[in-house]
């Protein structure tokens, strides 16, 4: 049975990820929570909950049962974004170490490579006025060949 970890007290409501703060419950137990905590509370972060746990199904949030489209809601979102990654971009104004850019290089390079990698088995061909890529097994057609024009790369 999938469990899914449940804060006792929402983080939204200054609590923790401390292990006393979170319970486990199934699926149908954690909706329903989120279901109490939304008529209790009416926070939109429990109808957010409810939708994504439902995988939609449960909840629309189109038009005004959408959260974010309540301005009081888009600015409480943006200044707890801001506070939880430090900054509009939990990344800006920041640079990565040349170890980090290494580490980064080799991973992305064993995801890309053979069949991970999304070009594999392709090819270029031309025809001097388009540019394609086509798997290499098959037949390069009449008035076409290997290579690509730069400029009419599609």
């Amino acid at each position: 049975m999938n469990m899914h970890k449940h804060h006792i007290v929402p983080r939204y409501a200054g609590g923790t990820d401390d292990p006393s703060n979170l319970v486990l419950l199934t699926e149908e137990q954690h909706i329903q929570a989120h279901e109490d905590l939304y008529v209790k509370n009416e926070n939109w972060q429990d109808l957010v909950a409810i939708h994504r746990l439902t995988k939609g199904k449960g909840i629309s949030l189109t038009g005004d049962k959408n959260p974010m489209a309540q301005p009081v809601n888009r600015e409480k979102h943006r200044v707890a974004m801001k506070k939880r990654r430090g900054g509009p971009n939990g990344f800006a104004g920041k640079t990565h170490t040349d170890e980090t850019k290494l580490k980064i290089g080799l991973n992305s390079s064993k995801h890309q490579s053979g069949s991970g990698n999304s070009q594999a088995g392709k090819m270029w061909i031309t025809n001097g006025t388009v540019s394609k890529k086509i798997y290499k097994h098959e037949p390069i057609t009449e008035g076409w060949h290997k290579g690509r024009d730069k400029l009419t790369c599609n």
